[in-house]
């Protein structure tokens, strides 16, 4: 599609590629509008996915919990606790999105579930002796909670991360409240090594994931333009060029569509075929450029008398003209043709060659049959071409009725 008919749709095309062709644009925020429609998308893609695999998260936590009650030995008391805060943390996210009004905010739920688990696993690191704690494996918890937070929650990486550091800035407090030895090694290595990791992989999935978004938006945008271009050229193929109104071919397809609609009605069909008097004669006393403006000017004039949305008038070829007026008596038949021959009597168009008046006028042959399974349109087209061939003999500027051969 021509840029200077459609501006918006190539500066968005063009804002697309630029982003996907530097190196920062899939590593950083969108512009407001793109960012908000990228936001959406993720948070639809994160409310799917995880409507579709909360019972594999509930199976896993309950064997996380069943596996730690096993292994809790003489600690049984504590990492019971431990359970039971992990396994209402991880299953509030699965509550949540049963109800439609807190749905939307899953990631808010998602980031207190991780920062909740994190938490409880960083007080149980704290609580237990050395070897229970390797037993317990509640350190290594620590990192995969992490990395979850930031993968399979699909957390925003900004909320991962602020939701993590809250943890490890909660986790000292908590030491000092319940008087346990803060082993600053152990938090670094644990809580800061899974909060790096974390970051990277939920860094790189959020770039990966912005990436296909922006190809997928720059995809529809040309889908778009392409359906838009081919609409417009499926209407040119169908539309005049020089007049604008329907052509032989748009003209063909809509008696075809009304001749099987009026067969399974039982109704009749009423076809109009017009033409301007004398045109040649118009052409080469005047001139083409002239006779194009005679023939725009008489279209115009035609296309006017189309009053309601089923009336359909075309461009035949050359100075003749057609029309379909479904659903109109005899009696309106012959008011709509002599509407159409004012109309063009109207414009007072010189005509220093026409046999009729001083003027361009207009002739008309109307015809109306019933289809049925022994006739064809074909049969309308041809009393209707011969009803005007009539109007034409009978002195132009007339109308003639192809039923009964009167004229007026």
């Amino acid at each position: 599609m021509d840029s200077a008919r459609d501006p918006h749709g190539e500066q968005h095309k063009t804002q697309l590629r630029a982003l996907l062709d530097d190196p920062r644009g899939t590593r950083a925020r969108f512009p407001a509008p793109l960012e908000a429609r990228y936001r959406e998308q993720a948070q639809t893609l994160t409310l799917t996915m995880q409507r579709a695999y909360w019972p594999w998260v509930a199976l896993t936590v309950t064997a996380f919990c069943v596996l730690g009650f096993f292994m809790a030995g003489e600690y049984h008391t504590l990492i019971n606790q431990l359970n039971v805060v992990i396994f209402v943390a991880v299953m509030l996210p699965v509550c949540v999105l049963r109800l439609p009004r807190l749905a939307p905010h899953i990631n808010k739920f998602n980031g207190l579930a991780a920062a909740v688990t994190l938490l409880a696993m960083h007080f149980v690191s704290l609580a237990l002796p050395d070897s229970a704690r390797q037993k317990s494996v509640s350190e290594y918890a620590i990192i995969f909670i992490t990395i979850a937070a930031f993968t399979i929650a699909r957390l925003p990486v900004k909320q991962a991360a602020a939701w993590v550091i809250a943890t490890l800035v909660t986790t000292p407090v908590m030491a000092w409240l319940f008087g346990l030895n803060m082993d600053l090694d152990r938090q670094i290595y644990f809580a800061g090594g899974s909060l790096v990791i974390g970051y990277l992989l939920g860094f790189i999935q959020d770039s990966r994931e912005r990436t296909v978004f922006l190809q997928s938006q720059l995809l529809e945008q040309e889908k778009e333009q392409l359906e838009t271009l081919s609409e417009t050229l499926a209407q040119a193929s169908r539309s005049d060029k020089l007049t604008g109104l329907p052509n032989r071919r748009h003209f063909d397809e809509m008696l075809d569509m009304q001749w099987k609609l009026a067969m399974r009605e039982g109704k009749p069909v009423n076809l109009m075929f017009m033409d301007i008097d004398d045109f040649k004669a118009f052409n080469d006393y005047y001139g083409h450029q002239v006779g194009d403006d005679c023939l725009l000017r008489v279209a115009n004039a035609l296309g006017s008398q189309a009053l309601r949305g089923s009336d359909f008038i075309a461009r035949y070829g050359g100075e003749e003209f057609v029309a379909l007026f479904p659903g109109t008596d005899a009696e309106g038949l012959s008011a709509i043709a002599h509407r159409l021959i004012a109309a063009v009597d109207a414009l007072q168009i010189p005509h220093a060659r026409a046999r009729a008046a001083e003027h361009v006028t207009l002739s008309v042959g109307i015809a109306t049959v019933t289809p049925t399974p022994e006739n064809h349109h074909s049969d309308l087209v041809r009393m209707a071409d011969e009803a005007l061939y009539t109007a034409k003999g009978t002195g132009r500027h007339r109308f003639v009725v192809a039923a009964d051969g009167s004229g007026e």
